[in-house]
């Protein structure tokens, strides 16, 4: 009987352990992520974190190199 209470009460505390081991404390909580880092097969002018695009047409093709999946935040066309 004694036997039983103490691998009950190392039970006990083995998951007590296990659940304290569980918890997170991971800063990338939603919106806190890492800023996208982007690659473009060109070269193009960049300021202040924004690609200047040239207004005679074309086709660029843009690649984020630290995020399978892009999402937009911002887009620009003349200033709308």
């Amino acid at each position: 009987m004694k036997a039983m209470k103490l691998w009950r009460n190392i039970l006990v505390m083995i998951a007590a352990m296990l659940s304290l081991a569980s918890c997170d404390n991971n800063d990338k909580k939603d919106g806190n992520w890492d800023s996208m880092m982007w690659e473009a097969e060109v070269q193009i002018q960049k300021t202040d974190g924004i690609y200047h695009i040239p207004t005679d047409g074309g086709t660029i093709t843009f690649t984020c190199r630290n995020y399978s999946a892009p999402w937009i935040e911002n887009a620009e066309s003349g200033g709308k």
